[in-house]
């Protein structure tokens, strides 16, 4: 049998390793955070190039159609593109 000092040694280590766990879990959840974040950050800034590089192939493409109805039909993608990027 352990002496009610032993018992209360165990009761304060135990505490202590339990509040040590806490902190740890805390720091973990910490650096997960961080590392969502930053994950966001990664995703959001592909998919601005990619949308870059979309808008960037439109408006250097050589094609100014070869009657009114196909320069017509351009020019509706053109404003479509530039309303894009106003809202953005």
């Amino acid at each position: 049998p352990a002496t009610p000092e032993e018992i209360e040694i165990r009761i304060h280590n135990l505490q202590k390793s339990y509040d040590e766990l806490i902190e740890l879990a805390r720091q973990r959840r910490d650096l997960l955070e961080q590392a969502k974040g930053l994950s966001k950050f990664y995703s959001d800034i592909g998919d601005a190039e990619l949308w870059i590089d979309e808008k960037q192939q439109t408006m250097t493409s050589p094609d100014m159609g070869h009657d009114v109805n196909t320069t017509d039909s351009l020019l509706g993608k053109h404003k479509l593109v530039e309303n894009d990027m106003n809202a953005r």
